[in-house]
């Protein structure tokens, strides 16, 4: 590997706060801190990072999850956008649209 790069991470995604809710988010995010947890428990060495999209207010929780330490980093990112085109129903489009921001994981070349 590259000097510098850390080998590997277990990367986190936190996204859709506009049709789902504070609460919801709250929810998810404790279901991943547990998940995190349960890897350092284990006695997991890889870094776990948690990646969230702008439109979620995850100051409490950031504030959380440092203190916590289950996290090596909290990163914010941006949604990938699925086309319209790839959906034969917009309902499909309006609840699977977003989905592929789970590629964002690619980008953080950090990691190898």
């Amino acid at each position: 590997g590259e000097v510098g790069k850390v080998r590997y991470a277990y990367v986190f995604l936190l996204y859709g706060a506009g049709d789902k809710g504070y609460s919801s988010v709250r929810e998810y995010f404790l279901g991943v801190v547990a998940a995190a947890f349960s890897l350092i428990r284990h006695g997991n060495v890889h870094h776990r990072v948690l990646l969230h999209t702008p439109d979620l207010d995850i100051t409490e929780l950031r504030a959380l999850a440092e203190e916590t330490g289950v996290f090596d980093a909290i990163t914010e990112t941006q949604y990938i956008e699925a086309s319209p085109c790839f959906f034969d129903n917009p309902n499909s489009h309006r609840r699977f649209g977003e989905v592929f921001t789970k590629y964002r994981v690619l980008g953080l070349t950090v990691y190898e």
